[in-house]
């Protein structure tokens, strides 16, 4: 291998796909020494021909973060420079193996973030690609002594079920419990991104930094301990008592809103597997789109566009050269504000919505931005990850698109616990689309 360093050398060019439903995967080189500079191959497969490879599923950052170059080899072991952002390298190391390569999708390096026809190409194939990977990994990021430790809990202790009820009143395990709820709002948990790819995947992994432990497992431990706070309040107790932790009521906050429990949540029961392998009926777009408007996104109609593959009732297309993404619901809205998108959610929601509840969409909380006309905001289209929510947002609405500062929980900052998700209003009065409601915005009328 060169010792040029890779942002040293010529910068690479991604090569044309040679087919229709195609991707690239990327083979991550071994390496004996997890020193090595990391070097990897794009290659060309078709999905329909179920060649084996694993998807990586993972928190992106902000667009302005620093990017690092890796050596990438062409079809004839040329390396060249490839770029990627700086908080895939850890990833990558970790992901690592010594003794062979490993293929993996990984949607910043295997599709031409600068080519918008191929993006639009791939949103359209993402449901494909995370299902037919034979494994989902998911990088949580790099390990702390408290994601150790929160891994070591569940393991060792949580998902002995029969014990629980001890642990849950035993005052040496508030370090554990703080660790598990530390793990539980890591960034990629408010990724709305990742609620299709883990929907989506046969197996998953969560790894952070060297440690692993499997989808299902974790979805368990997260489970009971929500089921448990949620209930009884039990582990706030134990929380409570411990003066390292500042004897604070309600330590965990409203951990049933958290990213992490409604991810959970929605694999286990919304997405889930029969044994024969199919799935059964998904929730419409309305349901996904009010029921996980906790995940956030950094580009607004992302709102919508992470959620298409994953309802029953819409389907991704790809654009046509030059376009950006558009729903299939509304093809017209292309290159319009994230106002026209969410406009022609509203619109579509009132066509496909059971006649008598229509209107609910108008009164239920959902959308990026504020009702308030005096919001002096700068408009932007990034947001940070698990930033507090007491601020405004910078998209002024019109007020028939309900925005989420009429949302029941809000992640804010409460000292001296940190980030904790909190109650700040009241339930919706017409509740989710398919569950129960106390009140009709259409009235008497059916529409």
């Amino acid at each position: 291998m060169s010792s040029t360093k890779p942002r040293e050398l010529p910068r690479y060019k991604y090569r044309r796909f040679t087919g229709k439903g195609t991707i690239r995967v990327f083979k991550l080189k071994s390496a004996s020494d997890a020193k090595d500079s990391i070097n990897g191959q794009l290659c060309e497969i078709d999905l329909n021909d179920k060649q084996p490879y694993e998807a990586l599923s993972w928190y992106w950052g902000k667009e302005t973060d620093k990017k690092e170059a890796i050596r990438m080899l062409d079809e004839n072991d040329t390396p060249f420079s490839f770029e990627i952002l700086t908080n895939l390298v850890p990833a990558l190391r970790a992901l690592r193996q010594t003794d062979k390569d490993r293929v993996l999708w990984i949607d910043a390096v295997c599709v031409d973030q600068t080519n918008m026809g191929e993006r639009n190409e791939h949103v359209a194939m993402m449901a494909d690609i995370y299902d037919r990977a034979t494994n989902v990994c998911v990088w949580l990021g790099e390990e702390d002594e408290w994601s150790e430790k929160a891994l070591r809990f569940i393991k060792n202790d949580v998902l002995q079920l029969w014990e629980f009820d001890k642990l849950s009143a035993d005052a040496k395990n508030s370090h554990h419990c703080a660790a598990l709820i530390g793990l539980m709002k890591r960034p990629w948990f408010s990724r709305r991104w990742v609620v299709q790819e883990i929907a989506l995947a046969n197996e998953g992994i969560i790894q952070c930094g060297k440690d692993t432990i499997k989808w299902k497992d974790f979805a368990d431990a997260v489970s009971l301990f929500v089921e448990v706070e949620t209930a009884t309040h039990r582990l706030s107790e134990v929380m409570k008592r411990d003066v390292a932790y500042h004897h604070v009521p309600e330590f965990f906050g409203e951990v049933n809103a958290l990213g992490a429990s409604l991810l959970v949540n929605a694999t286990s029961n919304l997405f889930r597997k029969s044994k024969e392998g199919s799935r059964g009926m998904r929730p419409s777009l309305e349901y996904l789109v009010c029921s996980l408007s906790v995940f956030e996104a950094t580009q607004p109609r992302d709102t919508i566009y992470a959620l298409l593959a994953i309802a029953r009732d819409t389907s991704p297309q790809a654009a046509t050269e030059g376009e950006e993404k558009v729903l299939s619901i509304a093809p017209a809205a292309t290159q319009q504000l994230r106002a026209w998108v969410y406009k022609d959610f509203i619109v579509f929601s009132i066509r496909n919505a059971i006649s008598y509840r229509a209107l609910d969409i108008l009164c239920r909380p959902w959308a990026p931005g504020t009702n308030d006309p005096s919001s002096t905001l700068p408009r932007s289209d990034a947001t940070v990850r698990l930033e507090p929510s007491n601020h405004k947002p910078n998209l002024i609405l019109p007020s028939w698109i309900c925005s989420l500062e009429g949302a029941a929980f809000a992640m804010n900052d409460d000292p001296p616990t940190g980030l904790k998700m909190k109650r700040k209003n009241a339930d919706s009065l017409v509740g989710l689309p398919e569950g129960q409601r106390s009140y009709s915005a259409a009235g008497s009328r059916v529409f």
